[in-house]
């Protein structure tokens, strides 16, 4: 019996005119089918998402379709998790898409006997710039260590483009978040940083992000930034429940990175001032200061001592 490598998962609300584009950039790759299971999740969309999916159904058995009331991305994945039968699991958005050869590639590489809880691969955005570089730093099949990788200058924010091991993610009861939004994947993604020693970095350009105009991680406003707040609050308790000093610092620094983005979309939302900012308990939250990660530790201290210096320079930076 041929065992299944690959649970490719897609959360599904409304896209009905760029699901196909994704479905095809998997299913046009020549893996057999008995490799790799497709796990779409429709969560409570109200256009032909689901139907179109069911077209594709007709001709390809390892594509599942899971219908549930829209409880948002973090319940829709996590559901596709809790069914999953391949070793590794990876997420694709359904405006994006896999690039030629891709999965190929990934069932190649881990049918062999170098694998890690967590592979990093190569993704690139539109005009195929490539997003979290990492060939500069570390040589393709480099296992390194997260603390390492990150004070290397490695940071990413987004699962999409990795492997997760499927065994690695339910055996460290390792979820997306319910209840937050705009900052599911980072904090997913420093979560299993947290429970795996190593990060092991493969040279397959993997992931091609697309997107659409309308897409939430493009859309500013005080609800995206109150969301960025939520999120702290869900660090600051995995902080305050964490002895393992390495764990901690890696929620420290996932802490600092939220705490910029809440910045940047504040700088980014129509008729959001600095009063409008402290308004959000945003300066009770900013206490953050890592002991073994040396990324970013000036940012960090300006912005533990000071929200409104780190306010107005990253507002005269342009960034």
């Amino acid at each position: 019996m041929v065992k299944m490598k690959i649970s490719v998962i897609i959360p599904i609300f409304n896209v009905e005119d760029y699901i196909s584009r994704c479905l095809d950039s998997i299913y046009n790759q020549g893996v057999d089918e008995a490799l790799f299971e497709v796990i779409a999740v429709n969560d409570g969309s109200t256009d032909n998402s689901g139907s179109v999916i069911k077209g594709y159904q007709e001709i390809h058995q390892n594509l599942h379709l899971i219908e549930q009331e829209n409880k948002g991305v973090s319940s829709a994945r996590n559901k596709a998790i809790s069914v999953s039968k391949g070793d590794y699991l990876i997420f694709v958005d359904p405006d994006d898409a896999i690039i030629d050869n891709a999965l190929y590639s990934l069932v190649e590489f881990v049918a062999g006997e170098m694998t890690a809880p967590v592979i990093i691969m190569r993704s690139f955005g539109n005009g195929m710039s490539e997003r979290y570089k990492w060939g500069h730093l570390f040589a393709t099949g480099a296992a390194v260590n997260c603390i390492e990788a990150i004070n290397k200058g490695f940071v990413r924010g987004s699962v999409c483009g990795c492997a997760f091991g499927r065994s690695f993610v339910i055996d460290n009861s390792l979820a997306f978040p319910i209840g937050v939004r705009n900052s599911e994947d980072t904090i997913f993604f420093f979560r299993c940083m947290a429970f795996c020693d190593k990060l092991l970095f493969v040279d397959i350009p993997f992931y091609q992000v697309i997107g659409r105009k309308n897409s939430a991680s493009k859309s500013y406003s005080r609800e995206r930034i109150s969301n960025y707040v939520k999120s702290i609050e869900m660090v600051n308790d995995y902080i305050d429940s964490e002895n393992n000093l390495l764990r901690k610092d890696l929620y420290y620094l996932l802490k600092y990175l939220l705490l910029l983005n809440l910045i940047k979309s504040a700088l980014h939302t129509p008729d959001v001032s600095l009063s409008y900012l402290r308004s959000t308990r945003v300066g009770k939250l900013a206490y953050v200061k890592c002991k073994y990660i040396k990324y970013n530790r000036l940012q960090m201290f300006l912005i533990r001592n000071s929200i409104p210096l780190s306010y107005y320079l990253l507002k005269i930076s342009g960034r």
